[in-house]
């Protein structure tokens, strides 16, 4: 009996960037004298996506990463994005030293048809709660199912942790369910979230996205989400995440104007705990340069933003304990070319974490885009504190600014 024949589809995308930076004074934003608050550095990244499938509803789909600094050695970087491996030895003369390609994405996708029902299974992205709640990859399962044209149900599951076979009090099981209701152009989205996290961490989430336009050129974004619950039967989490934006188009400009409270005052250095049942480890927020990164965010030598590792280990200044204002304007300069510039006032949303007080400064920063072929890009990028007051920690004479360029390709 002859074998049905089936035709194979596959298809790639991705993006290979090449980016340069300088900072003062970014590694804990305090102007101490330390030997690395002056830094520089070349990185790159590649990202590469395959999709391959054999009917209409059936998908495989796998992403592989590459980050290398150059010029790296065993003595100049160590274990840099906290993964517990060494990033050394990856690039210097002889580049094959050490491989170190990443598995990024790993997972099926595909259709019951039936049902209206989209299911993801396996290593993917979770954006959850405008990513305060999860903004990260991770190892699940999402399904989307349609009723009718105005509203679909979204069921979430992640394994953060697996700790043995026969062990659950290592376990780390994420779980959440969203519902997407469409009125008019605006679509509202309710959502219900819940972390266990062994035997003594239990968080629970609750709020809503709303996103969509109001008349024909103007964008709205809010996003409101409470968490409540024990986090490793310490501490009660009692935080609060609130975001929104306003986006207008104006012609070849372009306005927005972005505000955010993301904090707890129930948690010692004030953050907000996560999806992971964490503190800002599966969360996403990086509005500026200097907080969080932005668009130049830290991926091998540089750029994590303020309070992205202390030589004293407390961690992120401002990881999800941050309250900000941020106004944007974009010009499309030419058919080519595309100047965007921001001022962002921040400061810390809950407590004094690390002996910061009140006011973290006001932020001002550019990038100039410019387009050289299809899917190639040459941006560069500055961004400067224009007054900063990290309390006891600097002093208030800190000096802060961030330089960058990159080359990216994507295809």
């Amino acid at each position: 009996m002859a074998t049905p024949a089936f035709a194979l589809t596959a298809d790639t995308k991705g993006f290979l960037e090449i980016r340069g930076q300088a900072d003062r004074n970014l590694n804990d934003g305090s102007d101490r004298g330390e030997a690395d608050n002056d830094r520089t550095g070349v990185e790159q990244r590649l990202r590469l996506w395959t999709e391959v499938a054999a009917d209409e509803n059936v998908k495989a789909v796998f992403a592989i990463e590459s980050d290398l600094a150059w010029g790296a050695n065993s003595d100049s970087l160590g274990d840099i994005d906290g993964n517990g491996t060494d990033d050394s030895k990856t690039n210097s003369i002889g580049t094959d030293y050490r491989g170190n390609l990443e598995i990024k994405h790993v997972y099926l996708d595909f259709n019951l048809p039936s049902l209206k029902t989209n299911v993801k299974a396996g290593a993917q992205y979770f954006k959850i709660g405008g990513g305060f709640i999860a903004g990260d990859d991770a190892i699940g399962i999402q399904t989307a199912t349609k009723f009718g044209d105005a509203a679909t149900l979204k069921l979430y599951w992640a394994k953060a942790q697996e700790g043995s076979v026969d062990v659950t009090s290592d376990d780390n099981d994420f779980y959440g369910a969203q519902v997407d209701v469409k009125a008019g152009p605006v679509t509202v989205s309710p959502i219900l979230a819940w972390t266990r996290s062994g035997k003594d961490t239990d968080i629970y989430f609750g709020g809503f996205d709303l996103a969509g336009k109001l008349g024909e050129n103007t964008k709205l974004a809010v996003t409101l989400i409470k968490n409540w619950g024990d986090n490793l039967g310490v501490q009660n989490v009692d935080g609060l995440a609130a975001y929104a934006g306003v986006f207008q188009k104006m012609g070849s400009a372009d306005l927005s104007l972005e505000g955010a409270w993301i904090g707890d005052d129930g948690q010692a250095g004030g953050q907000f705990v996560d999806g992971s049942g964490s503190i800002g480890t599966w969360g996403l927020s990086s509005p500026t340069e200097m907080l969080g990164g932005a668009r130049y965010d830290r991926r091998a030598v540089i750029g994590q933003g303020i309070g992205g590792r202390l030589d004293t280990g407390d961690g992120d200044l401002y990881n999800l304990n941050q309250c900000y204002v941020k106004l944007g304007f974009g010009l499309q300069t030419s058919e080519k070319t595309k100047l965007t510039t921001y001022l962002a006032h921040i400061q810390q949303a809950s407590g004094d974490n690390d002996g910061i007080s009140t006011a973290f400064g006001q932020e001002l920063g550019a990038y100039y885009d410019i387009t050289l072929a299809k899917g190639l890009t040459y941006s560069l990028m500055g961004a400067y504190l224009l007054n900063d007051d990290f309390g006891t920690v600097g002093g208030g004479n800190d000096n802060v600014y961030k330089l960058g360029n990159a080359l990216t390709y994507k295809f």
